[in-house]
């Protein structure tokens, strides 16, 4: 089994936040930081891919910038770990949410990466790999590789909240973007498509 030193924790931050909380609250000893900020081009989620290969472990456990999960959450996150998966957060209702937005299927069938996830590196290098063979590395790709990734990774659903921080609400958030809703639709449908 693993232990959290086998582990490293990927965040992808804008650089406008407090990560201090976040960090403190991880149990995995080892953190790898994009920060978009310190950086001459924004990689925007695809920053949590770059922070990944740069990790000195294959296994990798994420979450974004606003959500704190409890070391106990962390525990099973970690004790469900399967080499083949991306096993991650995601609930019932926040899926029933994404199906009242019209998303087919809301996300009965994906997980987020930045939600509370672990797997091996290459299971996003994988996915990434099928999408660019279809479509271009471009700003829409840069933007929703999360949700690419985790469309198009073989996944595995945990029930398993957590709590967010005071910023994720921000207006400048994805989810408040122009058109979030229908890019995010364009991103899961080009995910199932490619999967």
């Amino acid at each position: 089994m693993l232990s959290p030193s086998d582990v490293t924790a990927v965040i992808v931050t804008r650089g406008d936040v407090d990560l201090t909380p976040v960090i403190d609250s991880l149990i995995f000893p080892t953190v790898s930081i994009w920060n978009n900020a310190d950086r001459p081009t924004d990689q925007m989620t695809y920053g949590r891919v770059l922070a990944a290969n740069l990790a000195p472990t294959e296994v990798i456990y994420s979450q974004d910038d606003d959500l704190i999960h409890s070391r106990e959450n962390q525990m099973r996150i970690l004790e469900a770990y399967d080499e083949e998966l991306m096993v991650g957060c995601m609930w019932p209702e926040w899926s029933d949410g994404a199906r009242r937005q019209g998303i087919e299927n809301g996300y009965d069938d994906l997980v987020f990466p930045g939600s509370g996830s672990i797997s091996h590196r290459d299971t996003w290098l994988d996915a990434i790999d099928k999408y660019l063979d279809l479509y271009p590395e471009d700003d829409f790709f840069r933007l929703w590789s999360d949700t690419l990734i985790g469309v198009i990774a073989p996944t595995r659903q945990l029930d398993l909240r957590f709590d967010e921080l005071p910023w994720g609400n921000n207006t400048n958030r994805m989810a408040h973007m122009d058109d979030a809703v229908a890019l995010k639709t364009e991103a899961i449908r080009r995910g199932r498509a490619v999967r």
